[in-house]
């Protein structure tokens, strides 16, 4: 087969296909994230990281409860 219609049979099938598949976020990582400072401490003051506001979150603590 030829690769330019390939490619053209390739783009009307990904559109069929997006026509009938919903497309649901199964997990998004939060961009904003608020904590209070009285119970938890070690959570930093800005984030950063592309795996979002826990990336450090095994050096968070108990401050009270």
């Amino acid at each position: 087969m030829d690769p330019a219609a390939r490619l053209v049979k390739v783009h009307e099938l990904g559109a069929l296909l997006a026509d009938d598949m919903p497309w649901i976020p199964l997990y998004v990582l939060p961009n904003l994230l608020a904590w209070d400072a009285t119970v938890v401490s070690g959570a930093g003051a800005y984030v950063s990281s592309p795996y979002g506001g826990f990336f450090d979150m095994y050096d968070w603590t108990l401050s009270g409860e």
